[in-house]
């Protein structure tokens, strides 16, 4: 899933085949992801992490998952994420 956002929060996203329509991303970022630090730090890109997917979706089961994020400031005001699916149960309908 690619992700970006602004100052104001997410500005679009774009889910990929295979990703189930109730994987919405949250509006605004999470304290515990590390997209945040790009967006307002000095840094412009993350190594590839490891998260839980609380810190990106509010569906109840994120507790559960993991997933790996990274994240590159493509300007002052903006920041691209790529969030790579860990765990397939996410992309089983139960989930």
């Amino acid at each position: 899933m690619l992700i970006c956002h602004g100052p104001k929060g997410r500005k679009w996203f774009n889910r990929p085949n295979g990703i189930l329509d109730h994987w919405f991303p949250s509006d605004e970022l999470h304290p515990d992801s590390y997209a945040i630090e790009i967006l307002y730090g000095n840094s412009d890109r993350s190594s590839r992490r490891l998260i839980p997917a609380d810190a990106w979706f509010d569906r109840r089961s994120a507790q559960r998952y993991e997933l790996f994020e990274q994240t590159i400031k493509i300007s002052n005001q903006e920041i691209l994420t790529i969030l790579v699916f860990k765990d397939s149960e996410m992309l089983e309908e139960h989930s």
